[in-house]
């Protein structure tokens, strides 16, 4: 929930397991999905309208921390997925 990247990093260098599932969140990799998701950073099947227009003004108001956010995600995704998680 964090999005560190580095302890990312150091947990799976020391050997934490990518697939152990937290019964209300799932693996970490479905997890972090799901933010990148839900942050309006993934593709949506409906396009346009309120959301979208929502989610343009919060990507505008919080500057460059929307675009750390995403690639903070985005590296956490791919160690997960490079460490065989599973989601």
């Amino acid at each position: 929930d964090q999005m560190e990247v580095e302890n990312v990093r150091r947990l799976l260098a020391w050997g934490a397991d990518p697939n152990l599932a937290d019964p209300e969140e799932g693996t970490p990799l479905a997890h972090a999905r799901k933010m990148y998701k839900d942050m309006g950073f993934g593709p949506r099947k409906k396009k346009g309208g309120f959301v979208d227009d929502l989610m343009e003004l919060a990507k505008g108001a919080a500057g460059g921390a929307f675009a750390e956010a995403k690639a903070r995600l985005e590296a956490i995704i791919e160690l997960l997925e490079k460490a065989g998680g599973k989601g």
